[in-house]
């Protein structure tokens, strides 16, 4: 090369201090960004805590159980770390969710109104035979008897799916109480206190949807004062559909209750149970949509406190 010439830049050449060097050939591969950095990093110490890999899926495809990978993130976070809007991170849940408890939940609130909806037709079929009774009609035995199994059958599978579905709902909102506890200053109900507001007589006409109303207030993923948060006008909703169903079928059995019912008492029974019968529908269903959106903000608070994510180094 002769000094002094001078140096054309191409494609694929440079110069370092006046000397021509080759560069790499090919596009080059951008540097990752503050946001990109910080999720490797948080990955990698994830990963770390979980079996000391660095592999980037280990939290998702490793044998682990559901606690040993929250354990590893509250290890990996650190007890001294904020949230994305600055909050700082609270102590863990007592209680894990169970994710098989709400799904059976849900689609035994579901099965409810199914089976309330077989009940209107077998109220309405039994109604009918007894018509004819009533007025002296010709009706055959064996019609009579078939409407009338069919009432007993159905209200039986009411009654145990009734029995099921509030069993696991006083254990889920005993766990959800002491989560709630746990994570939101302020909470009034103890666990022992919402179960109580179900089982007390005429408590559990006004204490239930105050338990269910702080649950709601408590679980707002995005304000942290239980104070500021409000209240979905689907519980009141919901609970004044529990209230009149369970209201229209009291005067709906009233006229039947003695062991020597006339045949007009229990045309009136199963009159009245028509309505009864479709409001249960309403309920169980706005009791399903009620508990499923709640199960949903139950677990974003929990997340949202526990959990957290780092500030983004521009931020701080």
């Amino acid at each position: 090369m002769v000094h002094g010439a001078p140096t054309v830049a191409t494609a694929d050449s440079g110069t370092v201090d006046g000397e021509p060097v080759a560069l790499p050939k090919g596009p080059r591969s951008p540097s990752p960004t503050v946001h990109e950095r910080v999720e490797s990093s948080f990955r990698d110490r994830v990963d770390a805590q979980l079996r000391g890999s660095t592999h980037d899926c280990a939290i998702v495809n490793g044998p682990y159980t559901e606690g040993e990978r929250r354990h590893a993130v509250d290890q990996a976070v650190g007890p001294d770390s904020e949230d994305r809007t600055g909050w700082p991170r609270g102590p863990a849940a007592p209680y894990e969710p169970k994710r098989w408890m709400s799904t059976t939940i849900v689609m035994l609130l579901l099965a409810i109104a199914l089976v309330f909806g077989f009940l209107v037709e077998s109220i309405r079929a039994d109604q009918y035979t007894l018509s004819f009774v009533k007025d002296g009609l010709p009706v055959s035995d064996n019609e009579i008897i078939q409407n009338h199994q069919r009432l007993v059958r159905d209200s039986l599978i009411l009654a145990v799916l009734g029995l099921a579905v509030g069993a696991l709902w006083l254990v889920w909102q005993y766990r959800a109480h002491a989560n709630m506890r746990a994570l939101v200053p302020g909470t009034r109900f103890r666990p022992l206190f919402g179960l109580a507001a179900w089982v007390v007589p005429g408590l559990n006409l006004l204490l239930p949807p105050l338990a269910m109303r702080e649950l709601w207030r408590a679980s707002n993923p995005d304000v942290p004062d239980l104070r500021r948060a409000r209240t979905t006008p689907l519980l009141c909703l919901w609970w004044l559909l529990v209230l009149a169903s369970v209201a229209v079928a009291a005067f709906a059995l009233t006229p039947a209750l003695g062991p020597n019912a006339t045949v007009h008492e229990l045309f009136v029974r199963d009159h009245r149970a028509v309505p009864a019968a479709g409001l249960g529908i309403l309920a169980a269903v706005a009791a399903a949509l009620l508990f499923a959106l709640l199960q949903w903000r139950l677990v974003m608070k929990e997340d949202r406190v526990r959990l957290g994510a780092w500030k983004a180094w521009s931020e701080r």
